[in-house]
């Protein structure tokens, strides 16, 4: 180590006598090693790193390494000269010349500043994007002029913090607003600075970086004590690309910064108001209002905010990610709990006061996307597929449904054409002149009130001028009596006295009658004013009125002749009403009517209002049209040409078509015979197996001889039903009730192995494995049966949370499950057609069904189909029929209304008053039991018959014992099927 420290002060001395680098053969062994260690830390990262060798490291080593590394033609991007006191110019020379061109990133951190290294450094740093002075006591602006030219164009970021001897000008340096040639010195793509602790920094320096770095996004102010909201409001101005900014101790800072900030920093998503105690929440809520991307808000010993700012931030910012609130006395941690359980991505933080990112965060924002990805897929899906189908059906009957309809519509549209093109050009006409005149009254008039204006003017120049004159003529006169009269001193003095009297009283007359003819002129020139003003007024109201007059003539001329057009649309329209309300029933008939009178009302003003735009569009359109049909007529008959040799070749082709061809045509032309015998047998068989179930229906056993029961009436005979033995039922059987009526409902289930309870909602209910759906809050799905569960496991939330064995829900509800998994059609008047859906729960709180529309599938709609029975319909899932909600449940056989079924009580052999517990579970329980659906081996025969063959559909009210178990395998075989998967999909997460 000796030997080699005399080495080293051997070669530094040569290089002070001579000034420049020793040869590579004066470099001792022990620092052969160390270059050798440095070159290959070099090598591996491409970083140049003098920190582990600062205390040894002089010229003769940084040459012996820009050799090194100039025979390896490392591309070196980032070198590191830290706290290195034994370096001069002549080894940054070396180092520069070989690694210069590649280098990216500089780091002169914690050094004292030595400004001839920074010379020879801006000789031949061109592509520096990372500069780094941080902790240099001695950086002045002088050498950020000197070094910042070399790399203003491509620089990226810069750190300047704990520089104290960094000012104002060092900042106007860097943004190029000082000097005669600041555009060598600016830099326009800087998209980073530091400068935390420079608390030399004045609101002069921030204003300079809004006119020169418009491109900064993120900023670090910390500790910056002598900026106030002028600066702020400069700075947010000119750099509206912020996106993380740090005012940590700026204690100056008030809510105007934030307002700035809010106002012109939209894509703001991080923000440290550490020790800005001034902060309130009227600026935190106008920095939030526009700051929609914000993520991260740091507000810790701002004692000014209250919870109020909690509600503001859940209210603006759904997407934040970390808030810290540590010392803000007025925020509870009842106020951060409320807070996290609103927004979805965070949790109560454990290392600080506020709140942080959930463990899971970024799986929830997967789904959510993958949501919303699989959403637009099927979308498009669906849309491709309809668009097939659309122009499979339209090239089938294009011959019949589009070529005789458009040959009308073209001829129609045509004569509409010149219609319209003849009125326009009339009215055009017509505007122009008026137009016209207009122009020239208002030309005149204007002519003749100048000219007036203009000789009133000169009348009165004149008449001042005649004035002046006057009385320098009596003055002159005056003064030569006076001359010519003798002088006496006596009469002197009195003529001298009366003449500064009459002197008095002229110039009093003289200035009362200026006074008197400028008040004279000035109401004058009112008057003149006031009666132009009117005249205008007047001009305009005319003008006005006349166009009003002039548009409702052509409105009321275009209504006369779009008229007769409309009526023929109406008289077609309303015979196809007629047609509908005819296959309907009275009662249903004269509501939809009423309806529809007042939707065509409306869709015929709205209609009128499309044709006007359209007309207007249309004028607009033609003549771009017109424009470009000379354009294209040349192209289009190139392409006629073509096309007409393209349809002689197909003609040729197919007047005399080749063996294969016609032997084609005959094998098709067999098989579309083969299959059509095919159906028409298969539509025998069914129609006769339909008549053999009808008449079995139709057998009542109650019109037997040795039937020996009675028939009941409900409400004075209104309707009748037979309890009798081996009696088809004639109403829908509402199966598994209370199990349907718990879909919908949030639920609690205990896990004993992780002790804790996880809540759900129950979307499903699987009638032939007696199982219910339940997804819970953290995305897991899962199907459990209920009954077969410790009941102090679960708990059901319906108005309150409650055990499941408590769970005893209302009539209403255990009727209203029988509609719940159907598939409904609703009336809308807005859209003029059915809206079809699936109802997917009932919400027994507020007497609402949930649904779910068929053409907006990712929203839920309440509504209460009892209150609006006339506009809905529902659907049998075996026959696909449609019927009355009354009627799904009785049949289409009976005149019956929502309020018949829900006061229906089923017959029973002795009525005898029960409890509530007992009337409310009658529906699933003893009811069923009691009176199940019964047949003979025959009719089971004949119906499994039916079910085998699955022809089209059935009566659904005359149900036996076996299309009561079909109807259900029908119900459930979504149900079924979703279990099944989602069972699949838990084993192999298990696995």
């Amino acid at each position: 180590m000796e030997k080699s420290r005399i080495a080293v002060n051997r070669s530094k001395r040569k290089i002070e006598k001579i000034g420049k680098p020793v040869h590579n053969a004066q470099v001792c062994c022990g620092n052969q090693q160390l270059v050798a260690q440095v070159i290959a830390s070099s090598l591996e990262s491409l970083v140049l790193d003098t920190r582990p060798v600062a205390n040894s490291i002089d010229d003769p080593l940084l040459v012996e390494i820009a050799t090194q590394l100039s025979k390896s033609k490392a591309r070196i991007t980032s070198f590191v000269l830290c706290n290195c006191p034994r370096v001069s110019p002549v080894g940054i020379r070396a180092i520069a010349h070989a690694i210069g061109s590649d280098l990216k990133h500089f780091s002169y951190a914690n050094s004292n500043v030595d400004r001839s290294i920074l010379k020879v450094l801006a000789t031949r740093l061109e592509c520096l994007e990372d500069l780094d002075f941080s902790e240099c006591p001695t950086l002045a602006a002088e050498a950020i002029r000197e070094f910042i030219p070399c790399c203003n164009r491509i620089m990226r970021r810069c750190d300047l913090s704990n520089c104290p001897s960094i000012t104002d000008d060092a900042i106007c340096w860097l943004s190029g607003t000082i000097g005669t040639q600041g555009s060598l010195t600016r830099c326009v793509n800087l998209l980073s600075l530091n400068l935390a602790q420079t608390k030399a920094i004045t609101d002069r320096g921030l204003t300079s970086l809004a006119i020169g770095c418009g491109a900064l996004q993120f900023l670090n102010l910390e500790g910056l004590v002598n900026i106030t909201d002028i600066g702020m409001q400069k700075l947010t101005h000119g750099c509206k690309r912020l996106r993380v900014v740090h005012l940590k101790k700026c204690i100056q800072l008030t809510d105007e910064t934030l307002k700035s900030l809010g106002e012109h920093c939209h894509k703001l998503q991080s923000i440290n108001l550490c020790g800005c105690i001034a902060i309130s929440n009227i600026g935190l809520a106008a920095m939030v209002e526009k700051t929609k991307a914000l993520q991260v808000v740091d507000v810790q010993g701002c004692n000014l905010l209250t919870e109020q700012a909690l509600c503001i931030l859940v209210k603006a910012l759904p997407a934040l990610q970390r808030l810290n609130v540590s010392g803000c006395q007025q925020i509870t941690e009842n106020g951060l709990l409320t807070l996290a359980a609103h927004l979805p991505f965070v949790q109560s933080a454990t290392s600080f006061r506020g709140l942080e990112p959930r463990i899971n965060a970024k799986e929830l924002k997967f789904m959510h996307h993958q949501k919303t990805i699989a959403q637009s897929a099927a979308l498009r899906i669906q849309s491709w597929f309809r668009g097939h189908i659309g122009r499979t059906i339209a090239k089938s009957w294009r011959c019949v449904m589009i070529e005789t309809p458009a040959v009308n519509r073209i001829r129609r549209a045509f004569l509409s054409h010149c219609l319209r093109n003849e009125i326009n050009f009339r009215a055009r006409k017509k505007r122009k002149i008026n137009l016209a005149a207009a122009r020239i009254q208002g030309l005149v008039r204007g002519f003749l009130l100048r000219a007036k204006y203009y000789r009133e003017l000169e009348e009165s120049y004149l008449h001042s001028i005649q004035t002046r004159a006057a009385k320098r003529i009596q003055s002159r006169f005056r003064g030569f009596l006076i001359r010519r009269q003798p002088t006496m001193v006596n009469m002197a003095i009195r003529r001298m006295y009366f003449r500064f009297e009459e002197d008095k009283r002229i110039r009093c007359a003289v200035r009362v009658q200026r006074c008197y003819r400028n008040r004279l002129n000035q109401c004058r020139f009112l008057e003149v004013v006031y009666i132009t003003q009117r005249r205008r007024e007047q001009c305009n109201a005319a003008a006005i009125k006349l166009q009003r007059l002039f548009r409702s003539r052509a409105a009321r001329a275009l209504t006369r002749s779009l008229r007769q057009e409309l009526e023929s649309k109406r008289e077609w329209k309303k015979h196809c009403i007629t047609m509908a309300i005819k296959l309907q029933s009275h009662w249903r008939r004269h509501a939809t009517w009423r309806h529809i009178q007042h939707a065509r009302q409306e869709h015929h003003r709205r209609q009128r209002i499309e044709y006007e735009a359209a007309t207007k569009i249309n004028a607009l359109g033609r003549g771009w049209l017109g424009r470009r049909l000379a354009a294209s007529e040349r192209e289009n008959l190139s392409k006629k040409h073509a096309a007409a040799k393209c349809i002689q070749r197909a003609w040729q082709h197919y007047l005399h078509p080749s063996h294969g061809t016609i032997e084609y045509k005959k094998l098709v032309s067999d098989i579309q015979w083969q299959i059509h015998l095919e159906n028409a047998q298969a539509e025998q068989r069914k129609e006769e197996l339909l008549e053999k179930q009808r008449k079995a229906a139709m057998h009542d056993s109650a019109s037997e001889a040795d039937s020996e029961d009675d028939w009941y009436a409900f409400e004075d005979g209104a309707y009748w039903f037979s309890p009798s033995r081996n009696e088809k039922e004639y109403t829908r059987p509402n199966r598994f009730a209370r199990e349907k009526s718990m879909v919908g409902l949030p639920i609690k289930v205990f896990w004993p192995l992780e002790d804790a309870w996880f809540e759900g909602l129950i979307t499903k209910f699987c009638a032939s494995r007696l199982k219910h759906k339940i997804v819970y809050l953290d995305g897991d799905t899962e199907w459990l049966d209920l009954e077969a569960m410790d009941a102090t496991y679960l708990r059901l939330f319906l108005g309150s949370w409650m055990m499941y064995e408590n769970y005893c829900p209302s009539e209403v509800a255990l009727k209203a499950a029988l509609f719940v998994h159907v598939r409904f059609q609703l009336y809308s008047v807005e859209y003029f057609c059915w809206r079809s859906g699936w109802i997917d729960s009932f919400d027994a709180t507020h007497d609402v069904f949930r649904l779910i529309f068929d053409d907006d599938a990712t929203q839920m709609v309440e509504m209460d189909l009892f209150a609006m029975e006339d506009e809905v319909q529902v659907q049998d899932k075996r026959s696909l029929l449609w019927y009355h909600p009354a009627a799904f449940f009785f049949g289409d056989g009976y005149d019956v209304r929502i309020y018949d079924y829900l006061t229906y009580i089923p017959p029973t052999e002795t009525q005898e008053p029960v409890q509530e517990e007992y009337t409310q579970e009658a529906w699933n329980t003893e009811y069923y039991e009691e009176f199940t659906w019964q047949e003979t081996q025959e009719e089971g025969e004949e119906s499994a018959a039916i079910a085998e063959e699955e022809v089209g559909p059935t009566l659904p009210m005359e149900m036996t014992q076996a299309n009561e178990e079909e109807y259900d395998e029908l119900s459930d075989a979504d149900e079924e099927q979703e279990a099944s998967e989602d069972e699949d999909e838990e084993d192999e997460e298990d696995d």
